[in-house]
């Protein structure tokens, strides 16, 4: 006679699919790339939020750091919540709420755009910091008659 899993046990592995199909991290990505993403630095904390909405999706990411006299803190969250309901949370490395479903196929769709964009956003930075070396290197030479 097989034992049913305890409540604990069955939050565990719900835990672990969330974790082996990254929802975190893919929510990220697509809130960063996909959506509006802003930082700011208010004293010695800097913070920065990636928000996502669509007709059915509404995913946020947020983190923030804080480099004070007392040493460094951080922390980090994504909420996605999908046609009005809450079906991915975390805070930290702590997996707070996942529902699987199918508005998982839409979400992966989403991650293939956002990595996409995010291949393009890193192709640029690569680009400009050629052409700020570049330059750099430019002035020091007519600096030095080189």
């Amino acid at each position: 006679m097989a034992t049913t899993p305890s409540l604990e046990q069955l939050i565990a592995m719900r835990k672990k699919e969330a974790e082996k199909k990254n929802i975190g991290s893919k929510a990220s990505t697509i809130a960063r790339y996909l959506g509006n993403y802003s930082t700011k630095r208010e004293g010695s904390t800097k913070s920065s939020t990636g928000i996502y909405k669509d007709s059915t999706f509404d995913i946020r990411d947020t983190s923030w750091e804080d480099n004070g006299s007392d040493g460094m803190a951080a922390g980090y969250g994504t909420t996605v919540t999908y046609k009005g309901n809450v079906v991915f949370d975390s805070g930290g490395s702590t997996i707070c709420a996942y529902v699987p479903g199918t508005w998982e196929t839409h979400f992966d769709q989403l991650y293939k755009k956002a990595s996409k964009a995010a291949e393009v956003a890193a192709a640029e930075r690569r680009r400009e910091i050629a052409r700020q070396q570049s330059a750099r290197e430019q002035e020091l030479r007519a600096r030095f008659g080189l």
